[in-house]
């Protein structure tokens, strides 16, 4: 199990654990679910956080009822949050793709940005249903709505689910939701882009979120590179999709203020403005006089 402390001693920090099962050993069916419950069950009181990836089964939260109330309580009997990844479906049918905390921790998180065909169909009413063949076994889902921030050890987390990662506004407007967070919470599934250029993309744009927000990251990925991030966007431990299934290390909590967590795309805006106003300054000024 890689190990690494990125820390100094002046800074608070939490002790993680990343746990995602090996691509070579990835099982048929639902089996996944029996994969991740057991291992964590196996996993002691020498952690402060305990993170899986997203989707980690595919059936929603409440078909699990009972063994995420057996996690539940095993995580708040070692002292832990646990967070993962489950389709949560509502009374009224809608279907959102969902990160969970349990243990000592409480809330979820509801992915806003979903990808494209994929997870919903956009203009289903004037396409048809044609286009959703390619949609995921439990798919269909409905954008996440603003909800009360997860709590992990009495912190608030913030979280962007593997696509958001690559909308920087997004991530920002989730941490400035959950007020002064803990860490952002990075959950993928990397299975789409194998050990292509896509996967090192989504990895580079995590370490981008991380250090343009001044805060560390945890990427945790299905049949991917997990990654501890530091708040300079430096990796400072990472787990291949092959191998070990357990990422854990030392990671410094807190968010540092940083231009783009003050400001946004508020300058750029102003920028363009400004751009625009001399460009159409100079035009008026450039016009020929004309003599009669």
């Amino acid at each position: 199990t890689p190990t690494i402390s990125n820390a100094s001693p002046q800074e608070e920090t939490w002790r993680v654990a990343a746990l995602r099962l090996p691509a070579e050993e990835a099982p048929d069916g639902g089996a996944q679910w029996a994969w991740y419950r057991d291992r964590t069950f196996a996993l002691g009181a020498d952690h402060d956080f305990v993170a899986w990836p997203e989707h980690v089964a595919p059936v929603h939260a409440h078909e699990l009822r009972d063994d995420i109330d057996a996690l539940s309580l095993h995580a708040a009997s070692q002292g832990w949050p646990l967070l993962f990844g489950l389709p949560v479906q509502e009374h009224d049918g809608r279907s959102f793709n969902a990160m969970l905390a349990v243990g000592d921790g409480h809330g979820r998180y509801d992915k806003r940005a979903l990808v494209p065909f994929v997870e919903h169909t956009p203009y289903r009413l004037l396409i048809g249903r044609t286009l959703t063949l390619i949609e995921n076994k439990i798919a269909g889902f409905t954008p996440g709505a603003p909800r009360p921030p997860m709590v992990a050890k009495g912190r608030t987390l913030a979280s962007a689910i593997c696509y958001e990662a690559a909308f920087p506004e997004v991530v920002r407007e989730n941490l400035r939701a959950a007020g002064e967070p803990a860490l952002l919470l990075l959950p993928s599934s990397d299975r789409w882009y194998s050990d292509g250029a896509g996967a090192r993309q989504m990895q580079r744009m995590a370490r981008m979120r991380a250090r343009e927000n001044g805060i560390a990251a945890v990427r945790v990925a299905t049949e991917g590179t997990s990654l501890f991030i530091d708040r300079d966007g430096r990796v400072t431990a990472s787990l291949d999709a092959q191998g070990d299934a357990l990422l854990t290390g030392t990671v410094a909590i807190g968010q540092a203020a940083t231009p783009w967590s003050r400001l946004g795309m508020a300058p750029t805006w102003l920028g363009c403005a400004l751009a625009l106003g001399i460009a159409c300054a100079l035009r008026r000024v450039s016009r020929p006089t004309s003599h009669n």
